[in-house]
């Protein structure tokens, strides 16, 4: 018995088959890195507020400015951790990966409350 296969007619393109699942974690990604690039440049503005201010050499602005290079240095490492991404990754270290940028978003975010005065303007 054989087996027939059908053909498509001339100038047809074949649809081409997508991964939900990729999208996805591709959004994800993608939604994780904008919020990381946020929160890192006004880390950035801050931190110069401080210094050009001169605040940064009282007791109140050497915390603020200790506490907001250690939220940057959070950002740097969940901005390495998904710079790490294996498109073969199982779904439970993709879980976690995912937890694990999150608590350092949010580590980062309670700093930046604490410290929402040197945010503020431009």
């Amino acid at each position: 018995m054989a087996t027939r296969f059908r053909r498509s007619a001339p100038g047809v393109a074949l649809a081409q088959v997508v991964d939900l699942g990729a999208a996805r974690v591709r959004q994800r990604f993608a939604g994780y890195q904008g919020r990381v690039e946020l929160l890192l440049d006004g880390h950035r503005r801050a931190l110069g507020r401080l210094f050009e201010s001169g605040l940064v050499f009282t007791r109140h602005g050497c915390k603020a400015a200790r506490e907001l290079l250690r939220a940057q240095q959070m950002l740097l490492r969940a901005s390495d951790l998904m710079a790490q991404d294996d498109p073969v990754r199982p779904a439970c270290d993709l879980e976690l990966l995912f937890k694990d940028i999150e608590a350092l978003l949010e580590k980062t975010s309670a700093i930046a409350r604490r410290h929402h005065t040197y945010f503020l303007g431009s």
